[in-house]
Protein backbone atom coordinates (compact mmCIF):
# COMPACT_ATOMS: atom_id res chain seq x y z
CA UNK A 1 0.00 0.00 0.00
CA UNK A 2 2.81 2.54 1.04
CA UNK A 3 4.64 0.94 -2.11
CA UNK A 4 1.58 2.25 -4.18
CA UNK A 5 1.85 5.44 -2.73
CA UNK A 6 4.97 6.67 -3.48
CA UNK A 7 4.89 5.02 -7.18
CA UNK A 8 1.31 7.43 -7.29
CA UNK A 9 3.12 10.79 -6.04
CA UNK A 10 5.86 9.93 -8.30
CA UNK A 11 4.18 10.07 -11.30
CA UNK A 12 2.02 12.94 -10.30
CA UNK A 13 5.61 14.67 -9.87
CA UNK A 14 6.73 13.86 -13.07
CA UNK A 15 3.59 15.04 -14.51
CA UNK A 16 4.14 17.85 -12.74
CA UNK A 17 7.48 18.41 -13.94
CA UNK A 18 6.75 17.81 -17.80
CA UNK A 19 3.87 20.43 -17.67
CA UNK A 20 6.57 22.91 -16.08
CA UNK A 21 8.62 22.00 -18.95
CA UNK A 22 6.07 22.37 -21.54
CA UNK A 23 5.08 25.75 -20.35
CA UNK A 24 8.93 26.59 -20.06
CA UNK A 25 9.22 26.17 -23.56
CA UNK A 26 6.25 27.19 -24.81
CA UNK A 27 7.43 30.65 -22.79
CA UNK A 28 10.50 30.84 -24.53
CA UNK A 29 8.75 30.75 -28.11
CA UNK A 30 6.49 33.25 -27.16
CA UNK A 31 8.79 35.66 -25.53
CA UNK A 32 11.73 34.81 -27.42
CA UNK A 33 11.59 33.40 -30.55
CA UNK A 34 8.42 34.84 -31.81
CA UNK A 35 8.46 38.12 -29.99
CA UNK A 36 8.49 40.37 -32.99
CA UNK A 37 5.27 38.41 -34.34
CA UNK A 38 3.72 38.87 -30.85
CA UNK A 39 4.34 42.30 -30.48
CA UNK A 40 3.19 43.25 -33.78
CA UNK A 41 -0.05 41.33 -33.35
CA UNK A 42 -0.56 43.43 -30.04
CA UNK A 43 0.55 47.03 -31.48
CA UNK A 44 -1.93 46.18 -34.49
CA UNK A 45 -4.94 45.73 -32.06
CA UNK A 46 -4.42 48.70 -30.06
CA UNK A 47 -2.28 51.75 -32.09
CA UNK A 48 -3.37 52.47 -35.65
CA UNK A 49 -2.00 55.36 -37.71
CA UNK A 50 -4.81 58.03 -39.50
CA UNK A 51 -4.10 59.98 -42.33
CA UNK A 52 -6.01 63.59 -41.90
CA UNK A 53 -6.25 65.34 -45.25
CA UNK A 54 -6.21 69.04 -45.53
CA UNK A 55 -8.80 70.94 -47.31
CA UNK A 56 -7.54 71.18 -50.67
CA UNK A 57 -6.30 74.79 -52.48
CA UNK A 58 -8.57 76.38 -54.73
CA UNK A 59 -8.37 77.61 -57.93
CA UNK A 60 -9.14 81.35 -58.63
CA UNK A 61 -8.72 83.64 -62.29
CA UNK A 62 -6.07 86.57 -62.40
CA UNK A 63 -9.20 88.86 -60.28
CA UNK A 64 -9.64 86.34 -57.75
CA UNK A 65 -12.75 85.12 -58.80
CA UNK A 66 -12.94 81.39 -58.05
CA UNK A 67 -12.81 78.83 -60.83
CA UNK A 68 -12.73 76.04 -58.61
CA UNK A 69 -13.90 75.78 -55.24
CA UNK A 70 -14.60 73.16 -52.35
CA UNK A 71 -18.08 71.87 -51.35
CA UNK A 72 -19.26 68.91 -49.21
CA UNK A 73 -20.85 65.93 -50.74
CA UNK A 74 -22.70 63.18 -49.78
CA UNK A 75 -21.55 59.03 -50.09
CA UNK A 76 -23.84 56.55 -48.66
CA UNK A 77 -22.45 53.36 -47.40
CA UNK A 78 -23.39 50.10 -45.55
CA UNK A 79 -21.45 47.82 -43.53
CA UNK A 80 -22.29 44.56 -43.87
CA UNK A 81 -21.14 42.54 -41.00
CA UNK A 82 -23.74 44.58 -38.87
CA UNK A 83 -26.96 44.63 -41.10
CA UNK A 84 -30.03 44.66 -39.16
CA UNK A 85 -32.59 44.44 -42.08
CA UNK A 86 -30.49 42.77 -44.74
CA UNK A 87 -33.97 41.76 -46.64
CA UNK A 88 -35.15 45.56 -47.03
CA UNK A 89 -31.55 46.76 -47.84
CA UNK A 90 -31.44 44.59 -50.87
CA UNK A 91 -34.80 45.44 -52.13
CA UNK A 92 -33.75 48.95 -51.69
CA UNK A 93 -30.13 48.23 -53.87
CA UNK A 94 -32.21 46.13 -56.49
CA UNK A 95 -34.53 49.15 -57.08
CA UNK A 96 -31.94 52.12 -57.42
CA UNK A 97 -28.39 51.00 -57.08
CA UNK A 98 -27.94 47.94 -59.06
CA UNK A 99 -24.46 47.62 -59.49
CA UNK A 100 -23.92 48.11 -55.32
CA UNK A 101 -26.61 45.15 -55.18
CA UNK A 102 -24.51 43.02 -56.75
CA UNK A 103 -20.80 43.97 -54.78
CA UNK A 104 -22.68 43.44 -52.02
CA UNK A 105 -23.43 39.91 -52.91
CA UNK A 106 -20.12 39.49 -52.81
CA UNK A 107 -18.48 41.55 -50.47
CA UNK A 108 -20.85 40.08 -47.28
CA UNK A 109 -18.13 39.62 -45.01
CA UNK A 110 -17.13 43.04 -45.40
CA UNK A 111 -16.39 45.75 -42.94
CA UNK A 112 -17.48 48.41 -45.07
CA UNK A 113 -18.65 49.01 -48.52
CA UNK A 114 -19.45 52.60 -50.49
CA UNK A 115 -23.41 52.07 -52.31
CA UNK A 116 -22.81 55.44 -53.90
CA UNK A 117 -20.46 58.80 -53.43
CA UNK A 118 -20.82 62.30 -54.30
CA UNK A 119 -24.73 61.50 -54.89
CA UNK A 120 -26.90 64.27 -56.70
CA UNK A 121 -29.18 66.33 -54.43
CA UNK A 122 -32.34 64.81 -55.56
CA UNK A 123 -31.09 61.00 -55.50
CA UNK A 124 -29.83 61.94 -51.92
CA UNK A 125 -33.18 63.17 -50.93
CA UNK A 126 -34.75 60.10 -52.75
CA UNK A 127 -32.44 57.85 -50.45
CA UNK A 128 -32.85 59.69 -47.03
CA UNK A 129 -36.97 59.75 -47.65
CA UNK A 130 -36.67 55.97 -48.22
CA UNK A 131 -35.18 55.88 -44.67
CA UNK A 132 -33.41 52.51 -45.25
CA UNK A 133 -32.27 50.79 -41.72
CA UNK A 134 -28.82 50.15 -42.86
CA UNK A 135 -28.05 52.71 -45.42
CA UNK A 136 -25.72 55.06 -43.51
CA UNK A 137 -24.50 58.33 -44.47
CA UNK A 138 -21.09 60.73 -44.36
CA UNK A 139 -19.79 63.92 -45.58
CA UNK A 140 -16.81 63.85 -48.54
CA UNK A 141 -14.56 66.67 -49.88
CA UNK A 142 -15.22 67.41 -53.55
CA UNK A 143 -15.27 70.39 -55.74
CA UNK A 144 -17.34 72.52 -57.52
CA UNK A 145 -16.57 74.71 -61.07
CA UNK A 146 -18.96 77.98 -60.99
CA UNK A 147 -17.78 78.58 -64.70
CA UNK A 148 -18.28 75.78 -67.70
CA UNK A 149 -16.42 77.63 -69.84
CA UNK A 150 -13.22 76.72 -67.70
CA UNK A 151 -14.03 72.88 -68.01
CA UNK A 152 -11.18 71.81 -70.15
CA UNK A 153 -8.83 74.33 -68.60
CA UNK A 154 -9.13 73.72 -65.18
CA UNK A 155 -10.02 69.91 -65.34
CA UNK A 156 -11.70 67.92 -62.67
CA UNK A 157 -11.21 65.72 -59.69
CA UNK A 158 -11.92 61.85 -59.33
CA UNK A 159 -13.95 60.41 -56.48
CA UNK A 160 -11.21 60.69 -53.95
CA UNK A 161 -10.76 64.80 -55.21
CA UNK A 162 -7.61 63.97 -56.46
CA UNK A 163 -6.73 65.65 -59.85
CA UNK A 164 -7.56 64.04 -63.07
CA UNK A 165 -6.52 66.62 -66.00
CA UNK A 166 -6.14 70.12 -66.93
CA UNK A 167 -4.76 72.49 -63.40
CA UNK A 168 -6.25 70.12 -61.00
CA UNK A 169 -3.75 67.21 -61.84
CA UNK A 170 -0.91 69.98 -63.11
CA UNK A 171 -0.50 71.12 -59.90
CA UNK A 172 -2.05 67.94 -58.01
CA UNK A 173 0.50 68.35 -55.14
CA UNK A 174 0.46 72.01 -54.37
CA UNK A 175 -3.53 71.99 -54.37
CA UNK A 176 -3.82 68.89 -52.30
CA UNK A 177 -0.85 69.24 -49.53
CA UNK A 178 0.35 66.96 -47.19
CA UNK A 179 -2.06 65.02 -44.90
CA UNK A 180 -1.19 64.77 -41.44
CA UNK A 181 -0.35 61.64 -40.02
CA UNK A 182 -1.45 60.38 -36.21
CA UNK A 183 -0.66 57.42 -34.35
CA UNK A 184 -3.95 56.72 -32.04
CA UNK A 185 -3.68 53.98 -29.12
CA UNK A 186 -7.33 53.16 -28.59
CA UNK A 187 -8.94 50.09 -26.51
CA UNK A 188 -8.14 46.75 -28.24
CA UNK A 189 -11.81 45.88 -27.71
CA UNK A 190 -13.31 49.07 -28.73
CA UNK A 191 -12.38 51.42 -31.21
CA UNK A 192 -13.94 53.86 -29.88
CA UNK A 193 -12.12 54.85 -26.89
CA UNK A 194 -8.61 56.24 -27.18
CA UNK A 195 -6.35 56.85 -24.59
CA UNK A 196 -2.80 58.59 -26.90
CA UNK A 197 -2.86 61.02 -30.17
CA UNK A 198 0.91 61.39 -31.13
CA UNK A 199 1.81 63.38 -34.30
CA UNK A 200 4.10 61.21 -36.06
CA UNK A 201 4.18 63.85 -39.16
CA UNK A 202 2.53 67.38 -39.75
CA UNK A 203 0.98 67.92 -42.97
CA UNK A 204 0.46 70.53 -45.36
CA UNK A 205 -1.68 73.15 -46.43
CA UNK A 206 -3.42 72.58 -50.05
CA UNK A 207 -2.21 76.20 -51.64
CA UNK A 208 -4.37 78.54 -53.83
CA UNK A 209 -3.61 78.65 -57.66
CA UNK A 210 -3.83 81.60 -59.84
CA UNK A 211 -4.46 81.83 -62.94
CA UNK A 212 -3.99 84.88 -65.59
CA UNK A 213 -7.11 84.02 -67.69
CA UNK A 214 -10.37 86.18 -67.39
CA UNK A 215 -13.26 84.18 -66.43
CA UNK A 216 -15.50 86.63 -67.33
CA UNK A 217 -13.72 86.85 -71.21
CA UNK A 218 -13.39 83.08 -71.28
CA UNK A 219 -17.11 82.87 -70.75
CA UNK A 220 -17.88 85.48 -73.38
CA UNK A 221 -15.01 83.88 -75.76
CA UNK A 222 -16.92 80.14 -75.22
CA UNK A 223 -20.17 81.72 -76.44
CA UNK A 224 -18.55 83.12 -79.66
CA UNK A 225 -16.71 80.09 -80.80
CA UNK A 226 -19.68 77.82 -79.97
CA UNK A 227 -22.04 80.44 -82.15
CA UNK A 228 -19.51 79.77 -84.85
CA UNK A 229 -18.97 76.24 -84.59
CA UNK A 230 -22.87 75.56 -84.95
CA UNK A 231 -23.19 78.61 -87.91
CA UNK A 232 -20.30 76.59 -89.25
CA UNK A 233 -21.56 73.39 -88.82
CA UNK A 234 -17.36 72.16 -87.55
CA UNK A 235 -16.39 69.96 -85.59
CA UNK A 236 -14.46 71.90 -83.16
CA UNK A 237 -13.84 75.24 -82.44
CA UNK A 238 -10.64 77.00 -79.93
CA UNK A 239 -9.37 80.44 -79.42
CA UNK A 240 -6.74 81.92 -77.75
CA UNK A 241 -6.57 85.40 -76.13
CA UNK A 242 -3.40 86.69 -75.39
CA UNK A 243 -1.72 89.91 -73.60
CA UNK A 244 0.62 91.03 -76.44
CA UNK A 245 3.07 93.27 -74.22
CA UNK A 246 3.85 89.94 -72.00
CA UNK A 247 2.46 86.95 -73.38
CA UNK A 248 -0.42 86.32 -70.60
CA UNK A 249 -3.11 84.25 -71.67
CA UNK A 250 -6.64 85.71 -71.17
CA UNK A 251 -8.72 82.97 -72.34
CA UNK A 252 -8.62 79.76 -73.86
CA UNK A 253 -11.30 78.44 -75.15
CA UNK A 254 -11.88 74.14 -76.88
CA UNK A 255 -15.62 73.97 -78.15
CA UNK A 256 -17.39 71.84 -77.33
CA UNK A 257 -16.39 71.57 -74.12
CA UNK A 258 -18.42 69.81 -70.97
CA UNK A 259 -19.98 70.44 -67.87
CA UNK A 260 -17.57 69.96 -65.07
CA UNK A 261 -20.48 69.41 -62.14
CA UNK A 262 -21.98 66.28 -64.28
CA UNK A 263 -19.92 63.89 -65.52
CA UNK A 264 -20.92 60.24 -64.78
CA UNK A 265 -20.76 59.41 -69.02
CA UNK A 266 -17.54 62.02 -69.53
CA UNK A 267 -16.81 62.14 -73.35
CA UNK A 268 -12.87 61.82 -72.95
CA UNK A 269 -13.15 64.14 -76.53
CA UNK A 270 -14.67 66.79 -75.19
CA UNK A 271 -12.24 67.40 -72.16
CA UNK A 272 -9.10 67.82 -74.23
CA UNK A 273 -7.92 71.51 -74.62
CA UNK A 274 -7.30 72.01 -78.24
CA UNK A 275 -5.26 74.46 -78.36
CA UNK A 276 -2.27 73.03 -76.19
CA UNK A 277 -3.09 69.05 -76.76
CA UNK A 278 -3.19 69.31 -81.04
CA UNK A 279 -0.73 70.42 -83.19
CA UNK A 280 -1.30 71.65 -86.52
CA UNK A 281 0.45 72.04 -90.09
CA UNK A 282 2.47 75.17 -89.93
CA UNK A 283 1.75 75.79 -94.02
CA UNK A 284 -1.77 75.51 -93.56
CA UNK A 285 -2.07 77.81 -90.37
CA UNK A 286 0.18 80.35 -92.94
CA UNK A 287 -2.55 79.74 -95.43
CA UNK A 288 -4.95 82.40 -93.90
CA UNK A 289 -2.71 84.99 -93.57
CA UNK A 290 -1.54 84.33 -97.63
CA UNK A 291 -5.37 84.59 -98.29
CA UNK A 292 -5.85 87.70 -96.04
CA UNK A 293 -3.17 89.76 -97.92
CA UNK A 294 -3.86 88.37 -101.11
CA UNK A 295 -7.83 89.73 -100.33
CA UNK A 296 -6.42 92.99 -99.26
CA UNK A 297 -4.63 93.69 -102.35
CA UNK A 298 -7.24 92.43 -104.84
CA UNK A 299 -5.57 90.12 -106.83
CA UNK A 300 -7.57 88.00 -106.07
CA UNK A 301 -11.88 87.31 -105.32
CA UNK A 302 -13.11 84.95 -102.92
CA UNK A 303 -15.51 83.27 -105.76
CA UNK A 304 -12.43 83.56 -108.66
CA UNK A 305 -12.06 80.26 -110.32
CA UNK A 306 -8.67 78.53 -109.22
CA UNK A 307 -6.98 75.44 -111.29
CA UNK A 308 -5.79 73.34 -108.77
CA UNK A 309 -4.81 70.97 -111.35
CA UNK A 310 -6.52 68.26 -110.09
CA UNK A 311 -2.74 66.78 -109.18
CA UNK A 312 -1.49 65.84 -106.04
CA UNK A 313 2.24 67.49 -106.39
CA UNK A 314 3.66 70.29 -109.60
CA UNK A 315 6.43 71.47 -110.26
CA UNK A 316 6.32 75.78 -110.63
CA UNK A 317 9.44 78.21 -111.11
CA UNK A 318 11.87 75.18 -110.57
CA UNK A 319 10.34 74.04 -107.45
CA UNK A 320 8.03 71.04 -106.31
CA UNK A 321 5.15 71.98 -104.41
CA UNK A 322 2.54 68.91 -102.72
CA UNK A 323 -0.78 68.48 -101.47
CA UNK A 324 -2.29 66.07 -99.59
CA UNK A 325 -4.31 63.41 -101.35
CA UNK A 326 -7.75 64.71 -99.42
CA UNK A 327 -7.54 68.10 -100.70
CA UNK A 328 -6.75 67.63 -104.64
CA UNK A 329 -9.01 69.22 -106.90
CA UNK A 330 -9.40 70.73 -109.99
CA UNK A 331 -10.66 73.98 -111.08
CA UNK A 332 -12.80 75.23 -107.60
CA UNK A 333 -13.45 79.06 -106.55
CA UNK A 334 -10.84 80.58 -104.18
CA UNK A 335 -13.05 80.81 -100.98
CA UNK A 336 -12.79 77.08 -101.66
CA UNK A 337 -8.97 76.71 -102.22
CA UNK A 338 -8.25 78.02 -98.52
CA UNK A 339 -11.18 75.59 -97.20
CA UNK A 340 -10.04 72.14 -98.53
CA UNK A 341 -6.51 73.50 -97.88
CA UNK A 342 -5.12 72.93 -101.38
CA UNK A 343 -1.24 73.72 -101.54
CA UNK A 344 -0.89 74.12 -105.18
CA UNK A 345 -3.90 76.54 -105.56
CA UNK A 346 -2.75 78.61 -102.69
CA UNK A 347 1.00 79.06 -104.34
CA UNK A 348 -0.90 80.01 -107.58
CA UNK A 349 -2.47 83.10 -105.95
CA UNK A 350 0.88 83.78 -103.73
CA UNK A 351 2.70 84.70 -106.65
CA UNK A 352 0.11 87.11 -107.76
CA UNK A 353 1.44 89.01 -104.52
CA UNK A 354 5.57 88.56 -105.17
CA UNK A 355 7.14 90.52 -102.42
CA UNK A 356 4.04 92.35 -100.64
CA UNK A 357 3.11 88.66 -99.26
CA UNK A 358 6.24 89.66 -97.18
CA UNK A 359 5.03 92.88 -96.58
CA UNK A 360 1.77 91.51 -95.27
CA UNK A 361 3.45 89.15 -92.66
CA UNK A 362 5.48 91.85 -91.33
CA UNK A 363 2.25 94.22 -90.87
CA UNK A 364 0.99 91.68 -88.85
CA UNK A 365 3.71 91.32 -86.85
CA UNK A 366 5.36 88.37 -88.08
CA UNK A 367 9.44 88.25 -87.29
CA UNK A 368 9.19 90.66 -84.39
CA UNK A 369 8.56 89.85 -80.72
Amino acid sequence: MRHSSKVRSALIFILFVILYLVLLVNLYFIQIKQKDFFSGLASRQYRIEVLSYPERGEILDRHGLPVAINKESVSAFVLPRQLQDEPGLKRFLQKYFPASYARLKRLHDKHFMYVARRLPADLCAQVKCDKVLDLKFMKEPSRFYPNDAMGPVVGITNIDNQGLFGIEQLYNSVLAGQPSQVLLEKDARSSHNYFKRDLQQDGQLGQNIYLTIDSDLQYLVHEAVAQSVHKLQAEQGSAIVMDPYNGEILSIVSCPGFDPNSTPELDLTTTRLTPVTDSYEFGSIMKVFVALGALAEGVVEPDEIIDCEQKAQIVMDGMHFTTTPSSVNGEIPFSQVVARSNNIGMVKVAKRLDTKLYDHYVKLGFGHK
